[in-house]
């Protein structure tokens, strides 16, 4: 597994991530402007909204569907990986934290209580035992 493999599995989960605020951005909004459409007349203006959000909340959750089933499917590919190499515990947790969990380099920190230093290191020790 290279860098942009690892890198991969992240960008999934940031992006995820964001589709999914996305999604509940446009629940709130479909929900304050539907009551308003009872009796309206077809091509208003309201229900052409509501109309338009519920097709967005559509196609975001499909892309959120395909998402949620590429991500396990890259971590699992990663984790294999990670249990044939040899390496050191600590580099282990930064990265299934980092690549497995999402989470940031800060979140990283304060979990196993070592400086961001020491968590770009073993991340770097470790991408550098992965490279072909």
């Amino acid at each position: 597994m290279t860098r942009a493999e690892l890198n991969g599995v992240r960008f999934l989960q940031k992006e995820l991530k964001m589709l999914e605020e996305e999604l509940t951005e446009k629940r709130k909004a479909s929900a304050t402007i539907a009551p308003a459409i009872d009796g309206l007349p077809k091509g208003s203006s309201i229900r052409s909204k509501v109309e338009a959000l519920t097709m967005e909340i559509l196609v975001l959750e499909e892309r959120i569907a395909n998402y949620k089933a590429a991500i396990p499917l890259a971590q699992a590919g990663l984790l294999d990986r990670l249990l044939s190499l040899s390496v050191k515990p600590s580099e282990r947790a930064v990265v299934i934290l980092l690549y497995v969990e999402g989470q940031t380099v800060s979140e990283v920190t304060k979990r196993i209580g070592v400086t961001t230093r020491s968590v770009k290191r073993l991340q770097a020790s470790f991408i550098k035992k992965m490279s072909p």
